[in-house]
């Protein structure tokens, strides 16, 4: 395989996109030769062209897409005095599709902001990081027929390696957050030595939801292995955290949780908390008009009008409603207008929740519906089979052993399967092995194909999070 960036097309097939009369941008992508295991290797020297044309140990190949104004193209030509990296990590999952948005609208801001001109000879540039084993790096892995964990992790075995499961599962556990996080400073160190040392480059990292995770193991490795990589500033929108302490605190979140971190988030956004002011009418902050909604829901004193008549017959109905639209970044000040709505029910809020409630409804319980864990008409925006890597290294970090081999953290954790219905784990719903024979003390156990395809945790990094100052340049 030859390594180097090609011309490819954005998910929508077009190659060139138009942001202006005279201005456009392009797309590249390229794959990176990374190990398929990183435990006697440094991110910042690996060689991947040698080991790649060797084949001297397992490899993986890393999809990388990145994203550019045409008249600004990745280079270190006499004109280009700064290029600035931005690294999108995307959240459960780890398709770079998802993120394809995000990276457009970022440089549509910067054109829309003149910066492109103010800043003539400063290159942007958004890096799309793809997660090991998901869409289009390569092997892949993938649950195209399965609706449960159990059958996906047995669809796994059979179909990563078809000759092999002993290759199989070797390929299926090396997909770990820390083999996935030093993939990201692998690929952040390729494009930081294409530029320099002739052309200043400035290195920013975007994590949303599980990425931020990502992210966190990505500095505490490289601080736990004085491997540091120098960035320049680093942005977690999301409540991941891999630190013990913090796994039920602030790791598993409930959906109420999640959701008030949610509206602590609205109210100090100008554009949310405006949304949600001009419609409730009021000074009324938005936290406590929703802690009286729940109030309401919970005593059955809402306006039928606004709730169950048009289906909405409880909060945690609203709950599911609400974290819909928070999963998507252009969608986040939906749930605001949807509680001033609610709460205010006036003859105008009937008349617009008559026609989009029943549709926010059937939305929020097609989510929950039976469905396949990677559609296979979703490729390659797919990869919700490596939610499997959150229950191998963040549910059990708490008891300071490895869940994987630790059977009764599972009894103990599944003891209440009806209250984990509502938590957020993974798309296909609630943990599969909740619903197993009786044979314990707790009622659970983990079935053993599960428990083949959840990797071992690597003691060296788990439950640890450290940062070195010297990694930041600012």
């Amino acid at each position: 395989m030859t390594i180097a960036w090609y011309p490819c097309s954005f998910k929508d097939g077009s190659f060139i996109k138009t942001i202006s009369e005279n201005l456009t941008m392009r797309v590249e992508c390229i794959y990176l030769t990374s190990p398929l295991e990183w435990d006697q290797f440094n991110p910042n020297t690996f060689d991947g062209p040698y080991y790649n044309s060797t084949k001297q140990i397992p490899l993986t190949d890393l999809h990388i897409k990145r994203l550019f104004l045409s008249n600004l193209p990745p280079g270190n030509d006499s004109s280009t005095k700064h290029i600035i990296n931005y690294w999108l990590v995307n959240g459960g999952g780890g398709s770079q599709y998802a993120m394809e948005k995000f990276g457009v609208s970022m440089l549509e801001e910067i054109v829309l902001n003149n910066y492109h001109k103010i800043y003539s000879n400063t290159h942007p540039i958004m890096y799309l990081f793809q997660y090991r084993g998901a869409g289009m790096s390569k092997p892949s892995i993938h649950c195209y027929t399965a609706t449960n964990w159990i059958d996906c992790a047995k669809e796994l075995i059979a179909t990563t390696v078809p000759s092999s499961t002993d290759q199989s599962l070797r390929i299926i556990n090396a997909m770990t957050n820390a083999n996935i996080a030093q993939d990201l400073q692998y690929q952040i160190q390729y494009s930081i030595n294409q530029s320099q040392p002739t052309t200043s480059t400035s290195t920013y990292i975007y994590g949303l939801s599980q990425g931020s995770g990502i992210i966190e193991t990505y500095l505490t490795i490289q601080s736990i292995n004085s491997q540091l990589q120098i960035i320049d500033g680093i942005i977690l929108d999301g409540v991941m955290s891999i630190k013990d302490s913090d796994v039920f605190q602030n790791q598993i979140k409930n959906l109420n949780h999640r959701f008030y971190l949610y509206l602590s988030k609205c109210q100090q956004d100008q554009l949310c908390s405006k949304a949600f002011s001009l419609i409730i009418g009021s000074n009324q902050d938005i936290i406590s008009v929703t802690l009286t909604l729940q109030t309401l829901f919970q005593t059955n004193l809402t306006n039928a009008l606004c709730t169950t008549n048009l289906g909405l017959n409880n909060w945690d109905l609203f709950i599911l409603i609400a974290n819909q639209a928070i999963e998507m970044i252009t969608a986040r000040p939906l749930p605001a207008i949807l509680i001033a709505r609610l709460y205010r029910c006036s003859t105008e809020d009937q008349q617009v929740l008559s026609q989009s409630l029943p549709i926010m409804i059937n939305v929020a319980q097609q989510s929950t519906a039976k469905r396949f864990i990677d559609p296979p008409q979703q490729y390659p925006n797919d990869g919700s089979v490596l939610s499997l890597t959150i229950w191998s290294d963040f549910i059990g970090l708490n008891l300071n052993e490895n869940i994987k081999t630790n059977s009764t953290f599972y009894n103990d954790f599944c003891i209440s399967s009806n209250v984990l219905n509502k938590f957020n784990f993974a798309p296909p719903g609630p943990i599969p092995f909740c619903d197993e024979t009786q044979v314990s003390k707790f009622n659970y156990t983990l079935p053993s194909v599960l428990k083949d395809v959840i990797y071992t945790r690597n003691s060296n990094y788990c439950g640890k999070f450290e940062v070195s100052q010297q990694s930041f340049r600012s």
